[in-house]
C-alpha cells in the first residue's frame, strides 16, 4: 500500500532502537506513535497489583506507583506525540493512513482513564466528566481508524495484530465506568469491543497463516492477541460487581490458551532486538494478571493462586525491564531515529 503523505517516514514503523548509524537523521517527526502502547501496560499492571493487594496481602503502595509512573508516563508521551504534531502536521495522517500504527492511537485518551483509577476516590466530583470526555475521545479516534479500513484496501499481508488496539480502547472504557455508576453505557462499549474483536480474530488469523510470517521486529505484536479476550473477562466481571460470572471465565480461558499455543515461540524471541513492539508483551501480560487476579479472587483455588501470582511477578518484571530499556534508549536519542540522509 502507497501511503498519501508529503514527506517520507521511519522505516519499518522506527520500531528498532538499536545503536544508531551514521547519517541517520534525529528529529521529533520520528518520535513512535507505538509508545502510547505503553500506556496500557501501566494500567494492565496496576490494576492487577491493585486487586493482589487485598488478596495477596501485599502493599497497595505498588499499585499506587505503577499508575502514577504510569499516568506521568501518558502525560510525557502524549505531550511528545502533540509537540510532533504541532510541528510537523501530516504525521498524524501517515500515522492514520499507515495499515499498523495507527491502530496505536486507539490508546492515547486512556491517559484520561488512568487519572479516573488513580484518583477517582479523592476527586469524584470530577471523575464523572473525566470518563465522559475519554469515552467521547476514544469513540472519535476508533471511528477515524475505522473509516481509514473501509476507505482504504490493505492488502491481507497488511493486517497484524496490532489491529485489535481499537476493539481493546473500547473495553477498557467499561473497565472504568464500571465503577463511576454507567453501567448501560458500560455495557454499550463492551459489547463493540468484544464484537468488533470477533469480526477482526478470524481475520488476523488468516493473515497469520497464510501470508509471510511478521518481521521479526514485530514479532512482540503477536501477545496482543492475548488482550481482546483478556479484557472482556475483566470488563464483565467489574460490570458485575466484581463477580466473575461463566462468560468472563470463558474468555480467560480462552486467553489462557492463546498464551499457552505462542509459549513455544518464546524461544525465537531471544533474537528479536528490543523496539517498541516490546510494550505489546507487557501490556498482554498485565491484563492477563489481573484477569488471573480476579479468577483466584473469584474461587480461592490454590492453582488460580499460583497461576496468578506467577503472571504478576512476570507482568511485573517485563513492565519494569521494558520501562528501563525505553528510558534508556529515549536518553540515547534512539526514540527519534528516522531515514539516512
Amino acid at each position: 500500500m502507497s501511503i498519501e503523505t508529503p514527506q517520507p517516514t521511519a522505516p519499518e514503523d522506527n520500531e528498532s532502537a538499536e545503536t544508531a548509524e551514521e547519517g541517520e537523521i534525529r528529529s521529533i517527526r520520528y518520535f513512535p506513535v507505538t509508545m502510547l502502547a505503553g500506556i496500557l501496560s501501566f494500567f494492565g499492571t496496576g490494576l492487577a497489583w491493585e486487586i493482589a493487594a487485598p488478596a495477596f496481602g501485599l502493599p497497595i503502595l505498588v499499585a499506587k506507583i505503577f499508575i502514577g509512573f504510569g499516568l506521568g508516563y501518558a502525560l510525557a508521551v502524549i505531550g511528545l506525540y502533540v509537540a510532533r504534531q504541532t510541528r510537523h502536521p501530516s504525521s498524524l495522517r501517515e500515522d492514520l493512513c499507515h495499515p499498523r500504527r495507527g491502530n496505536f492511537l486507539a490508546a492515547a485518551p486512556l491517559g484520561l482513564l488512568m487519572i479516573i483509577e488513580a484518583f477517582a476516590s479523592h476527586f469524584d466530583k470530577i471523575a464523572d466528566s473525566i470518563w465522559l470526555i475519554a469515552c467521547l475521545a476514544t469513540m472519535v479516534i476508533c471511528a477515524m481508524i475505522l473509516n481509514q479500513w473501509l476507505s482504504r484496501r490493505f492488502r491481507p499481508e497488511e493486517v497484524s495484530p496490532a489491529w485489535f488496539l481499537p476493539s481493546s480502547g473500547l473495553l477498557i472504557i467499561p473497565i472504568t465506568g464500571a465503577p463511576l455508576g454507567y453501567p448501560d453505557i458500560s455495557w454499550m462499549f463492551a459489547a463493540a469491543g468484544i464484537l468488533l474483536w470477533l469480526g477482526l480474530f478470524p481475520i488476523t488469523l488468516n493473515r497469520l497463516l497464510f501470508c509471510r510470517a511478521l518481521s521479526p521486529v514485530l514479532m512482540p505484536d503477536l501477545f496482543l492477541l492475548i488482550v481482546p479476550p483478556t479484557l472482556a473477562s475483566i470488563a464483565i466481571t467489574r460490570l458485575n460487581g466484581g463477580y466473575m460470572d461463566d462468560m468472563a471465565i470463558a474468555f480467560l480461558g480462552f486467553a489462557l490458551l492463546v498464551f499457552v499455543f505462542f509459549l513455544p515461540r518464546l524461544r525465537r524471541f531471544k533474537d528479536v532486538p528490543f523496539g517498541m513492539p516490546w510494550w505489546c508483551c507487557s501490556l498482554s501480560l498485565g491484563f492477563l494478571a489481573t484477569a488471573c487476579m480476579y479468577y483466584f479472587d473469584h474461587t480461592g483455588y490454590l492453582a488460580a493462586g499460583i497461576l496468578a501470582g506467577a503472571m504478576l511477578l512476570i507482568s511485573t518484571a517485563a513492565t519494569v525491564a521494558i520501562t528501563l530499556l525505553s528510558l534508556s534508549a529515549f536518553a540515547r536519542g534512539k526514540m527519534f531515529r528516522g531515514p539516512k540522509s
